[in-house]
């Protein structure tokens, strides 16, 4: 759980990940370097046997970030949850029984609630499943999922050349060496969508971002330069 000036969301995310129950997991927050009083509420979670927080005094960035946090992590498995956001009831319990049966996946997911900056509730459903070439026509399994760790670490985490859209870009190179499993039914995640995040990017730069992620597909599977 990456976090930068999230103070209003912090607290509820940390205890929806603390509320979990029936499987044993750690639950590791950075501090990217806030400049309001999120590191104050990450540290009053310092003590408690579960968390291990951690505070980077320079700005890495999301993706950064979170390769940072998952290079610290010692479980089998990775679960992102943003700071704004929520793991609902059941979350790792469901899916770590799922990805424990299932060897030839390295990620499993549910569907979630989006909440929009304007207040909005709605059911999105997710749903890549197997092998993928493109998931950027659909939703991208992200927050909430449950991935095998030394698949993420084999693609090489996140790569930070991108702002936003880095998460898009993981599953994009994820479905090049797995697979991903798909549970439908009640959502598991909690996504609460705020200013600034993909929702709130110009068109535009959506759509560079996108075709660079495409175009660097394209060379890794097919060895061809697209410009």
């Amino acid at each position: 759980m990456p976090a930068h000036n999230a103070e209003a969301f912090i607290d509820r995310a940390i205890r929806s990940v603390l509320n979990q129950k029936g499987v044993s997991f750690e639950l590791l927050v950075g501090d990217d370097a806030s400049t309001d009083k999120t590191w104050k509420h990450i540290s009053a979670y310092r003590f408690h046997p579960g968390v291990r927080v951690f505070r980077f005094r320079r700005r890495l960035g999301a993706a950064a970030a979170r390769n940072r946090l998952i290079a610290a992590a010692k479980g089998r498995y990775i679960s992102i949850c943003d700071a704004d956001d929520r793991l609902l009831p059941g979350n790792l319990l469901i899916l770590t029984r799922a990805l424990n049966k299932r060897p030839s996946a390295g990620v499993v997911y549910g569907d979630l609630y989006i909440k929009s900056p304007g207040g909005k509730l709605r059911v999105k459903r997710r749903f890549v499943h197997g092998r993928a070439w493109d998931i950027l026509g659909g939703v991208f399994p992200h927050g909430g999922a449950l991935m095998r760790r030394n698949v993420v670490r084999k693609i090489g985490g996140y790569r930070s050349k991108f702002k936003f859209l880095m998460d898009c870009d993981l599953f994009v190179r994820l479905a090049e060496v797995t697979q991903f499993y798909y549970l439908q039914g009640r959502p598991l995640y909690f996504q609460h969508q705020s200013r600034g995040s993909l929702s709130d990017q110009p068109l535009k730069k959506q759509r560079e971002v996108s075709q660079t992620i495409l175009r660097d597909a394209i060379q890794r599977r097919y060895g061809i330069r697209v410009q």
